[in-house]
């Protein structure tokens, strides 16, 4: 069973697409480039291949939670063949 929690994230889409977006920031790169350059093309390739992990591991995560969304409420249905 998920946590309530988890499954009330699921359901408010914005407040999920806000902190997917929010942690998502954390794998960004340096806007001013200063920083790559001092990299060699191992450290670079090394650097990428982290951050691309990570998003890909927060995109997998987000789908999981997505799939935990409450059922809407299923209303009566009446058999019109009677």
């Amino acid at each position: 069973m998920i946590p309530t929690s988890l499954q009330s994230l699921a359901d408010n889409k914005p407040l999920m697409e806000a902190v997917k977006a929010e942690i998502l920031k954390q794998f960004e790169a340096p806007s001013d480039g200063k920083e790559l350059e001092a990299l060699s093309n191992e450290q670079l390739g090394e650097f990428l291949r982290a951050r691309l992990t990570g998003v890909k591991a927060v995109e997998v995560a987000f789908r999981e939670i997505a799939r935990h969304t409450s059922a809407p409420p299923q209303q009566d249905r009446v058999n019109r063949g009677r």
